[in-house]
């Protein structure tokens, strides 16, 4: 028994032979990829397509992404079960990206059955696709059609709800999980999603009454200004929850609610500890700090919490007002100075990184992208200024004489830039590099010195001769 010996019978044409062989080797070796490919291959030779679709079906449970097998399932049931074909090649198209094909392909494999596990299955399929491409609302026709077909489906009522809750139809939700309660639904995690649900919309005597989360109860006491009730539980269940990082934004709360803003610092940090950077953890911080009457790190907490949850625009206009608050803030204007060049605001951008640079003469990046933006819009003298700022602080900084030099051609004073290409040469380790500037410096050096200035020369010789 071997794989040699079993390729040499198919290599022969002794296609029962090799069979033989080849399940001897599943046997020995069950989760072998490749011999249930030959196994599929040699049953699909010999006519027996009902064996061969079993050896196929077997390697999707180990490689769901075999677009091979699926093509293979797709020839074999073609002309026999329209919905195993329609749902293989539906499987195809979602693989390769294609989401409305697969969509249509699982469409018609739902009309070829009347099976209700099966119709049922590709429904579900259906569905995640419309929500993969952001059409919530035929996602939710088809969660629907199928509550149609099982009023019981746990599944589909909390696809259902989540989808309500991300569109911030909250009343939508509830009534989604008190319909699947109603219709016999009896699942702890449905009934404390619904608690979760009930606490967003405010009601929080129903979210107490159907859950058994003590934290979540807590919380609920906390909104309803029962803070007596809400310690004594936090004070109960605090060495269970002592590694839950929402215990401790409770805890915060509490002290928030006694104007303990010292303590409320610190259990925020303990949260911030065990989750980090969470939207939560800043926009605790944001509200301390409004009570504290501390406008500047208010403004500051609301940008980073609004950042982390991907609302730039929002973000940067509450780092402004932060910045209004304190001009000399460096990690404001810096911050500002990156989200507006990353919101395509460039002129609005360099404004804050010149603030940047004068509040920090030393900041290389502020520097670079100063020359950068004044060099992309033709002033090359401006620029030469901002890199000769550069070289005071890093004399040897060869990105800078390169471009130093590349911007002194533009200008035409050909001696100052063969001086930078020059110093480049002296510090830079890249061979291939230096072997382009040796070039520039060969092209440049006829030209005519009087084509220059000597100012120019004298000023950038200074920086060389230090």
């Amino acid at each position: 028994m071997s794989i040699q010996l079993a390729e040499q019978y198919e290599e022969n044409e002794q296609y029962e032979l090799a069979l033989e062989e080849y399940k001897k080797l599943h046997e020995k070796m069950p989760k072998d990829l490749g011999i249930m490919e030959r196994l599929g291959h040699l049953f699909l030779m010999l006519g027996d397509k009902t064996s061969a679709a079993e050896y196929y079906s077997k390697i999707l449970e180990y490689d769901a992404t075999n677009t091979m097998v699926y093509e293979q399932l797709c020839d074999i049931y073609y002309s026999t079960d329209k919905f195993k074909y329609y749902t293989y090649r539906g499987n195809m198209k979602n693989l390769e990206q294609q989401y409305e094909y697969a969509i249509n392909d699982y469409k018609k494999a739902i009309a070829n059955t009347d099976k209700e596990e099966e119709i049922i299955l590709t429904r579900f399929a259906v569905a995640g696709l419309y929500e993969l491409i952001k059409n919530d609302n035929k996602a939710i026709d088809e969660y629907l059609k199928i509550l149609d077909h099982d009023r019981k489906n746990e599944a589909a009522y909390v696809k259902l709800a989540n989808i309500y809750l991300r569109q911030n139809i909250i009343t939508a939700g509830i009534s989604t999980l008190e319909q699947a309660m109603k219709n016999g639904v009896d699942n702890r995690g449905v009934q404390e999603i619904l608690a979760q649900l009930y606490l967003k919309n405010g009601d929080y005597e129903k979210a107490i009454e159907i859950t058994e989360s003590e934290l979540l109860k807590i919380k609920c006491y906390l909104e309803l200004g029962e803070l007596k009730t809400a310690i004594g539980l936090i004070e109960e269940v605090e060495k269970k929850y002592e590694k839950e990082p929402q215990l401790y934004i409770l805890k915060a709360q509490v002290a928030f609610m006694q104007e303990d803003y010292d303590k409320a610092f610190e259990f925020i940090e303990k949260y911030n500890e065990l989750e980090k950077n969470s939207p939560l953890y800043y926009q605790m911080k944001a509200l301390i700090y409004e009570n504290k009457g501390d406008e500047f790190n208010e403004q500051v907490s609301w940008a980073k919490y609004h950042l982390l949850r991907g609302e730039k625009d929002i973000a940067i206009n509450e780092f402004l007002h932060a910045h209004k608050a304190n001009p000399e803030s460096i990690e404001v204007v810096s911050t500002l100075a990156i989200l507006l060049e990353e919101n395509n605001d460039r002129n609005h951008a360099m404004e804050f990184y010149e603030k940047l640079s004068k509040l920090d003469p030393k900041d290389k990046s502020a520097l670079l992208k100063l020359a950068d933006f004044r060099e992309s819009i033709g002033d090359y003298r401006t620029a030469v200024d901002y890199l000769e700022k550069l070289l005071e602080i890093d004399s040897k900084n060869t990105e800078c004489l390169k471009r130093m030099a590349n911007a002194y051609q533009k200008m035409k004073n050909f001696p100052a830039a063969c001086e930078c290409y020059n110093e480049f040469l002296k510090y830079s380790n890249d061979l291939a590099e230096n072997e382009v500037i040796k070039a520039k410096l060969a092209k440049i050096n006829g030209l005519s010195s009087e084509e220059s200035s000597e100012g120019w020369l004298d000023k950038i010789m200074k920086f060389f001769n230090k």
